[in-house]
């Protein structure tokens, strides 16, 4: 290894390749940095993200399954310990010295500015967002209609006028705010009481914002896009594939939607228009630091930039999207199995959610031919997207294992009409992923109570640090070489072997011939002093060299 270190040529070429690999695998959040266009950033991990807050765009937090907390400082993403391994789904601040964030079993945590840490929400209800105006108005919402306020250090239970799943909340005053839900469900709250809204839908709403208390946006299902003029709601049609999940603005004129297959819309304040992404993978949420900085996450740890400098070119959307067909099955049995028939056509697209209430309980949702879309065997919930393969009757099959009492199945899904114009499916969600918080995925209809610790992601390749293990084989590879060269020497007339007196094995040795240092100055020619073997018991540690000439020797 010495003798190739000391070949300056291949040892500058391995320094190179060595430090573009480093610089490769140790470069910045981004991927991909181009002005005008998003760009796709280093998350560090491959949890589903669900919701994004921040103070300024070199201070941003987001949160995710796993209890998955992670801080974005203006260069890098960097995990923080959240002290907790339940889904988080929510995340709203004041401050960056007062952010909180919420999730399944009743969790709530503040950051301090130094460290998150628990605080007591006297439920076990998932609580799936939470929003505010200031320090002292911050609501929270989540499953089975729960709503809870900010009240001293602590938290208080309000009335609310539903059960359904709340699934976001945007707070405009202490006396104005806003929370949606499953089936089309909008609340208001008028500084006294929270009071249910005409939505003029079904399809259940994921996520709410507004610029004032005229001017509101909701998305959920099916696309859909509803927007408040300060009097009544009204639907707004596009021509996009699948769900929308997050909506957040700068602006009246500046609003980002998200959501299926990496899709982002934006909102001028006259038309949403469809801006080119650079993921496949789900989008649960939005937000912006300014009206030219944005950011987007999602599925697969997905973290999304974009950065305007000059006015970029949405492609408009001019054609309707086809209403989806909604069917919804629950109820609650004491059999041991029952069946659930569906009819289906060849390219229709399946999409909702599917869970049971109990542990020991089995469900399959099985396609024509025969094929299993996905399976329920110790997990209690899982969201389904599938493009039927032929036409026949798909079945939701339900299995009551063992034990007693009632358990309570539901499933909730849409079939697309028009399936024929829709987009294949690029990457389902996981079958064992959870989808309690429906801030990034549809949530079910019965959802549990707490939230199990999602199976573990997938690896991602980490190409920077392939490259460098490839430049390491090279110089390895090229120092076994360098010493194989070295070896084919050693039965020249420039080695020796020293043979111990004692018997053993025989030492090779190789040493450059050297001029006598006796012979020179003489008149005479230099002669090279060639090895000779010192003899003795053992090995040699300094060989001797001897002049043929002057029969002078000198240690090596």
């Amino acid at each position: 290894m010495l003798k190739f270190l000391k070949k300056k040529v291949p040892l500058i070429h391995a320094l190179a390749l060595s430090a573009v690999a480093l610089a490769l695998s140790l470069s910045p959040a981004h991927v991909v940095a181009e002005d005008n266009k998003w760009s796709l950033m280093n998350s560090g991990t491959t949890n589903v993200l669900r919701s994004i807050w921040g103070t300024s765009s070199n201070n941003v937090f987001l949160v995710g399954y796993g209890g998955t907390i992670i801080r974005y400082n203006g260069t890098n993403w960097i995990m923080m310990k959240s002290g907790t391994e339940n889904n988080l789904s929510g995340i709203w601040g004041d401050s960056g010295t007062n952010v909180f964030a919420v999730g399944g079993n009743g969790t709530i945590l503040r950051y301090d500015g130094t460290a998150w840490n628990q605080m007591t929400s006297g439920t076990k209800e998932f609580l799936t967002s939470i929003g505010g105006s200031s320090s002292s108005d911050i609501f929270i919402v989540g499953n089975n209609g729960i709503i809870l306020r900010k009240s001293g250090s602590g938290w208080q239970r309000m009335t609310s006028p539903t059960t359904n799943p709340l699934n976001n909340v945007w707070v405009n005053s202490n006396n104005d705010a806003f929370a949606v839900g499953k089936n089309g469900t909008i609340l208001h709250y008028n500084g006294s009481s929270w009071s249910a809204m005409n939505s003029k839908t079904q399809n259940d709403l994921i996520d709410v914002w507004g610029s004032s208390s005229k001017d509101i946006f909701a998305v959920g299902y099916g696309g859909i896009i509803l927007h408040y003029d300060g009097t009544v709601w009204n639907q707004t049609i596009v021509n996009i594939t699948g769900q929308l999940y997050g909506v957040w603005g700068s602006s009246a004129n500046n609003v980002f939607a998200v959501g299926d297959l990496g899709t982002i819309l934006r909102y001028d304040g006259k038309t949403w228009n469809k801006m080119n992404s650079v993921t496949q993978n789900p989008l649960s949420d939005a937000w912006g630091s300014s009206t030219n900085d944005v950011f987007a996450v999602g599925h697969n740890g997905t973290i999304l930039h974009w950065r305007d400098t000059t006015a970029s070119s949405p492609q408009p959307l001019s054609s309707p999207t086809p209403t989806p067909k909604k069917i919804e099955v629950t109820g609650k049995w004491n059999g041991a199995e029952m069946s659930v028939p569906v009819e289906i056509r060849k390219g229709e697209r399946i999409v909702g959610d599917m869970s049971i209430s109990r542990y020991n309980m089995w469900a399959r949702i099985t396609a024509p031919p025969g094929k299993i879309v996905v399976e329920l065997n110790k997990v209690p919930s899982a969201h389904v997207d599938y493009v039927a393969e032929t036409s026949g009757t798909l079945y939701f099959t339900f299995v009551h294992l063992y034990g007693i009492g009632s358990p309570e199945y539901s499933v909730e899904y849409t079939i697309s009409q028009s399936a024929q114009a829709l987009a294949p499916i690029q990457t389902p969600a996981p079958i064992a992923t959870p989808t309690i918080a429906p801030n990034a995925t549809p949530s079910p209809a019965t959802t549990p109570t707490s939230s199990p610790k999602p199976p573990p992601p997938p690896p991602r390749v980490d190409w920077g640090w392939i490259i460098v293990s490839f430049i390491l084989m090279g110089i390895f590879f090229a120092a076994v070489a360098g010493r194989s060269k070295t070896r084919q020497r050693r039965h020249s007339h420039e080695d020796y072997e020293d043979m111990p007196a004692s018997g053993g094995d025989v030492h090779h040795y190789h040493y450059r011939r050297i001029p006598c240092p006796t012979c020179q100055g003489t008149g005479k020619v230099a002669s090279p002093m060639m090895p000779i073997n010192r003899g003795g018991i053992g090995v040699p540690r300094r060989p001797m060299m001897r002049c043929p000439e002057c029969k002078g020797t000198r240690w090596v």
